[in-house]
């Protein structure tokens, strides 16, 4: 049996062993794009749907109004109007530009201390 001494230590036997082991899928994206490019694509992409999906909503629902009460481009501009500004404000949260709830969150951490 080996001395204590011959032993690799935990660290090394980690390290070999993550040499060792294939890459997952994640990790080989992750190699291949670089570690900020898949996330900031990802990010884009939800803030691209997220202003497309709040304008198409808003224009169809002005489209059926105008159907409806037979005004055909008043509501359907309205619509489109405010599924802009309600695209621009999911943008505006999904970035995190919203800084109110920041300092709200940073009061109450200091609170709890």
């Amino acid at each position: 049996m080996p001395d204590k001494d011959e032993l690799p230590s935990i660290d090394e036997f980690g390290e070999r062993l993550k040499k060792a082991r294939p890459l997952s899928p994640e990790e080989q994206v992750r190699a291949h794009l670089g570690e900020g490019q898949g996330t900031a694509l990802g990010r884009g992409m939800k803030i691209a749907s997220e202003l497309l999906a709040a304008l198409l909503v808003a224009g169809a629902l002005g489209y059926g109004a105008d159907q409806l009460f037979g005004t055909m481009p008043l509501f359907l501009l309205i619509g489109i109007f405010l599924g802009f500004a309600a695209g621009m404000r999911n943008v505006w949260l999904a970035l995190g530009m919203d800084k109110t709830e920041t300092a709200e969150s940073l009061d109450a951490g200091r609170k709890e201390e």
